[in-house]
């Protein structure tokens, strides 16, 4: 049996023909169920008990015993709430047969899946389906299809949480939380512009660059394309592609508290040692003049 399987002491102390025993203890049981996920799934303990007979002083019966499981109102519990197994048999009728020979019987109780999907407690008793002519057991009077005294069987179902889902749910929230936190970092050491607009103007005419909620932009030549992941963590990076930017990529990046004669004001930094730049550092409002010096071609920057 799994280390979840409870072991009960004594099911029923003993079935003793015309009271030759004293009345049996009330026997328990405890099992903690939880519901299937993913590789981990609840297989049901099979709970061993053993019926004790003696027939010695009935010679004159001829059929055997047949009893059933059923609750306090004597309703037979049905196959679809427990599997019985006698003597490691499956009782395909829920029925136990014990023959006139047979002074030990093994009886398995499986519990069905429908009986352990809550937490509950079943108080269960034999009674007689066919009885060939015993008076008593347990010193208690035999009534038939009525519940036996002194059998009385008492399952207490914990349902629980599976371990692998809390588990899971566990690591799955500190991933979480974790993700959030380097995202939040990662963000915070690589922030948006604070201005809203580029313009650009060359022989051409001008173009504009929209900077809400970007983190930088590049000038190149080449069509390029962010990774999606990259977005997530570095914010979202704008691609213009122009003719101009023959000698490699022009970077634009936000640049906060620049110094002008109206005070600090957050504006742009531009990054590159190819291309002439009249001004490295922009704040709202301003421009500065871009020269390809291997084309001779020019473009303006504003920052707005």
């Amino acid at each position: 049996m799994k280390r979840n399987a409870f072991r009960l002491i004594i099911f029923l102390a003993s079935l003793v023909v015309w009271g030759a025993c004293s009345n049996a203890p009330t026997p328990n049981a405890e099992i903690h169920s939880f519901d299937d996920f993913l590789w981990k799934s609840y297989v049901p303990d099979t709970i061993k008990t053993v019926i004790n007979t003696d027939f010695s002083e009935c010679e004159h019966l001829s059929k055997p015993l047949v009893l059933q499981l059923c609750d306090e109102t004597g309703r037979k519990i049905g196959c679809d709430e427990v599997r019985l197994f006698v003597n490691g048999a499956l009782s395909e009728d829920n029925t136990i047969t014990i023959p006139l020979s047979q002074k030990s019987t093994e009886l398995g109780i499986v519990l069905q899946k429908k009986s352990t999907r809550e937490s509950r407690t079943f108080n269960w008793y034999l009674s007689i389906v066919d009885n060939p002519g015993l008076v008593k057991i347990n010193e208690n009077t035999l009534a038939s299809e009525l519940p036996v005294g002194g059998t009385d069987y008492n399952v207490k179902v914990l349902h629980g949480a599976n371990t692998l889902r809390v588990t899971t749910d566990v690591v799955l929230c500190v991933l979480l939380i974790l993700f959030i936190v380097v995202t939040i970092i990662i963000r915070l050491n690589h922030p948006a512009f604070k201005v809203t607009k580029l313009y650009i103007s060359n022989d051409d005419g001008q173009r504009t660059v929209r900077l809400n909620g970007v983190g930088k932009v590049i000038f190149t030549a080449k069509r390029q394309k962010q990774p999606a992941l990259q977005v997530l963590f570095f914010r979202k990076v704008v691609y213009f592609t122009d003719e101009f930017f023959t000698l490699g990529d022009l970077v634009i990046e936000p640049k906060f508290g620049i110094r002008t004669d109206s005070g600090r004001r957050n504006g742009v930094r531009l990054a590159s040692s190819q291309y002439d730049v009249a001004e490295n550092t922009l704040a709202k409002d301003e421009e500065t003049v871009i020269v390809n010096s291997e084309t001779n071609q020019k473009i303006i920057i504003k920052v707005q």
